[in-house]
């Protein structure tokens, strides 16, 4: 589990600090806030605890293979150092660049502990897992994922099997292969096999970046259900939205025994920086710009109504 993460000049952000509920956490902001690095900075941590390839890691999450390393960091002036620093529950990882560094090798890496995500980290939307070409599908679903497990089971019109080296959504209508499915189902699918295969357990960061890419408003409280199950059986789970329905659905769906939190990044421009406001309830939460839209659009629809009965 990450407890904290803290940024010094690289990707998106000249300085952000940003503490994670142990459940579930919703990141929302604007276009070119950083959701999207900050999603991409969390997986580099947990896969490289000991920071030795981080520099790498992050190179291949960016996409940025055979391209000079340095431009990762952030372009201001000066040799400053560029830094990130992961405090797991177990310990912590501090990982430093040097501005002028054309090489994602060139890092002095600090550790204390056992910085570590118990079940590992998992960056979602993510592919089909590797398909055997015979035998069972092997089972190792965790007991306390079960309720989480029974959601997808429901929200989903049939049941995930492998039959023929692939694997299908069989109903009684027939079957269909998965990636012949729409992108929600597919999507949904897709967890519920990372479930029953064992690659989700908890102690796992999960990251999802922009669930409403996949799954439709009319599904979104279902995708929600499910991930407050996970993060009450104890997966930390890290979304990335810019999302009203899926915002919402989180206030409306939350529950005791669940940690959820929300965070707001939002763009300092006096600063030239990315700052991060937090708040246990969305209602608190500011700046919310997905709430502010529905508002704006609800009264604009109010205005038209009115004009066109001539009420006063």
């Amino acid at each position: 589990m990450i407890v904290r993460l803290g940024i010094e000049r690289l990707a998106a952000f000249r300085s952000l600090d940003i503490a994670l509920s142990p459940g579930l956490n919703v990141v929302t902001g604007m276009n070119a806030t950083g959701k999207t690095h900050l999603l991409r900075i969390l997986h580099a941590g947990c896969l490289d605890p000991e920071g030795k390839g981080f520099g790498r890691t992050l190179v291949h999450l960016f996409g940025w293979e055979g391209r000079r390393f340095d431009r990762l960091l952030f372009r201001s002036t000066g040799e400053r150092e560029s830094a990130v620093e992961y405090n797991f529950l177990g310990g912590s990882l501090s990982i430093r660049f040097k501005k002028t560094a054309h090489s994602s090798d060139s890092a002095q890496v600090s550790v204390t502990g056992r910085p570590v995500a118990a079940g590992g980290s998992l960056l979602f939307p993510g592919s089909l897992p590797e398909e055997p070409v015979s035998g069972r599908m092997s089972e190792r679903t965790d007991p306390s994922l079960g309720p989480a497990f029974a959601r997808l089971e429901k929200a989903l019109p049939g049941r995930v099997v492998r039959r023929n080296g692939r694997y299908r959504i069989r109903n009684t209508k027939g079957e269909l292969e998965i990636p012949l499915a729409s992108s929600g189902i597919r999507q949904l699918a897709i967890l519920s096999l990372m479930i029953r295969l064992g690659t989700l357990i908890p102690g796992t960061v999960f990251l999802w970046d922009a669930p409403e890419a996949d799954i439709g408003p009319a599904f979104m409280g279902e995708a929600v259900g499910v991930l407050l199950e996970l993060a009450k059986a104890g997966v930390q789970i890290v979304v990335a939205t810019r999302d009203y329905v899926f915002l919402k659905e989180c206030d409306l769906r939350r529950k005791d025994g669940v940690s959820l939190m929300y965070h707001s990044l939002f763009r300092d421009d006096r600063e030239d920086r990315i700052r991060v406001s937090s708040s246990e309830e969305l209602s608190f939460l500011s700046p919310n710009p997905a709430s502010e839209a529905f508002r704006s659009l609800f009264d604009r629809d109010v205005d038209r109504a009115l004009k066109r009965t001539g009420s006063p």
